[in-house]
């Protein structure tokens, strides 16, 4: 019931794309591009005695640490990091900045890892500005479900689509159908977890102007430790 009233919403706001997309495409010409954090995409972290834990973290920009230098301050890095809190943990990174849900699927197929104990998703701001269908959205989704529990994961979160009506470098309209975008996917996500019996983790920090980089539009190193933070926090006691 509640994706059939977000349907009906984003039809009475679907005369707002004749101005929104007019905006997506001066900003898709003229946007600041940053490139991927430096370093390595796998590292073991932690002390070498006591358990060990295989994280496979997959994503876009923010997992691949855009606009920020060092890979080992990207929300994808920190979450490992504060994981050796409860153990030794080999981390692993497939994230690429502008990919799409089917491209990710596409690359994991077509990549070899290690058997995830761990696997954190973080997906869906591209897919909002792809303008994705929501049935290719679930398509793919359950596609990546099916092919980590077939590589062996015992533990997958989704963290949820962040609030793209808060990113600064998106003007009105667009940032409000952006914004409304990101709930559609974040309400089948959080669906399809269900489900699958796997976790959405909501997105909890806020996204005031000095987390984001100077793009307007990635996390900085202190919002990408934020946001790692909520992520870790919400994990740390389901894997224990």
């Amino acid at each position: 019931m509640k994706v059939l009233f977000l349907y009906l919403i984003h039809l009475l706001l679907s005369p707002l794309y004749f101005i929104a997309l007019p905006q997506g495409l001066w900003l898709k010409k003229n946007a600041l591009r940053m490139p991927e954090a430096a370093g390595p995409r796998k590292m073991s972290l932690g002390k070498k005695e006591g358990s060990r834990l295989n994280l496979l973290y997959l994503g876009e920009s923010p997992a691949a640490g855009v606009g920020i230098q060092d890979i080992n301050d990207a929300v994808s890095a920190r979450v490992a990091h504060n994981l050796t809190e409860i153990s030794q943990i080999d981390w692993q990174l497939l994230a690429q900045n502008g990919i799409t849900v089917k491209e990710l699927l596409i690359k994991l197929q077509n990549t070899k890892t290690h058997t995830p104990d761990i696997s954190i998703i973080t997906m869906g701001v591209n897919d909002c500005t792809n303008l994705t269908s929501c049935k290719e959205w679930q398509i793919h989704i359950n596609g990546l479900i099916n092919e980590l529990k077939y590589r062996g994961s015992r533990h997958i979160f989704f963290t949820a689509v962040p609030p793209l009506q808060h990113f600064p470098l998106l003007p009105a309209p667009l940032n409000w159908l952006m914004g409304h975008r990101a709930n559609i996917l974040n309400t089948l996500l959080k669906k399809i977890s269900h489900q699958h019996q796997i976790i959405f983790l909501p997105f909890s920090a806020q996204l005031t102007p000095d987390l984001i980089g100077i793009d307007g539009y990635h996390p900085n190193e202190k919002g990408a430790e934020l946001w790692a933070n909520s992520i870790s926090r919400q994990i740390i006691p389901i894997i224990k």
